[in-house]
């Protein structure tokens, strides 16, 4: 049956690093084509999504901008709603940031004065200067948010820490809790569904991560696939509480089937 929309992940589904998944431009052609919208589902919230577009376009896969949602814009449009225009002290990247700004928030450079809340998002450089300022702003009363609970994000390099253990350090540090707007949230797909204009039962959500997209797709009872072709190994899937409908080696298995084997409804783990 075809789906109402398809969120798929990005790094480790549709690329690995720079290069792209085989097959992956092909399933994109294919959704473009046959007017099956989609939407690029990323906790990354490192880049902005012109940044995105362009490293996408270096791979042979040509979308527009509004195709590519990460969680910087769940966590902008989250607190857009509770705050509207609100001052956020906001530990991030300029393109994390650029996506707060582009949603009427304001970016506190520092801790100090009025502030809504302390948002924190990808970081590539740490300022203990500026921890310190979050950790004693969340101490005193304000909120704190993250944009995505990951802990570790792979690279050619190994690992980077992620979004999750830095907010998760000011939350331990601060004796507070953090809260998360990324997957696995379900304000993550809900607002992706709204993007789309679609009514969120009627998604699929296809990735590599058995704690984010595969949980989110659970969450909010929704079918989904998992592919072999990033963080996650088969052996993994026996020992995870989320499990997938369908496991594939990559993406490059759907882009000619019949849109019959696509999954409609959360059942049994399907291989193949």
């Amino acid at each position: 049956m075809r789906p109402a929309g398809v969120l798929l992940d990005m790094d480790g589904v549709i690329y690995r690093d720079d290069e792209l998944v085989p097959g992956a431009d092909a399933l994109i052609r294919r959704l473009q084509e046959e007017h099956i919208p989609f939407l690029f589902c990323t906790n990354n919230t490192e880049k902005h999504p012109t940044e995105y577009r362009s490293k996408l376009e270096k791979i042979g896969i040509h979308v527009d901008a509004s195709s590519i949602y990460s969680a910087a814009h769940a966590t902008a449009e989250a607190l857009a709603s509770r705050h509207a225009q609100g001052n956020f002290f906001t530990l991030g990247t300029a393109g994390f940031k650029r996506v707060l700004r582009e949603h009427g928030l304001d970016v506190a450079a520092d801790g100090h004065g009025s502030i809504d809340g302390v948002v924190i998002g990808e970081l590539r450089q740490l300022d203990y200067g500026l921890l310190c300022q979050a950790v004693n702003a969340v101490t005193a009363g304000t909120p704190l948010y993250g944009s995505n609970p990951d802990i570790l994000i792979p690279s050619q390099e190994g690992s980077i820490i992620g979004c999750g253990a830095i907010a998760g350090m000011v939350a331990k540090a601060a004796g507070a809790a953090v809260h998360f707007f990324g997957k696995p949230a379900l304000e993550m797909i809900e607002s992706a569904a709204a993007r789309l204009g679609v009514h969120c039962e009627g998604l699929l959500v296809i990735g590599d991560n058995l704690q984010t997209d595969i949980a989110m797709a659970r969450a909010a009872g929704v079918p989904s696939i998992l592919t072999l072709s990033g963080l996650t190994e088969q052996r993994d899937i026996e020992r995870s509480p989320y499990k997938p409908d369908r496991v594939i080696d990559s993406v490059a298995k759907l882009r000619e089937e019949p849109l019959e084997y696509w999954p409609t409804g959360i059942g049994n783990v399907r291989l193949g």
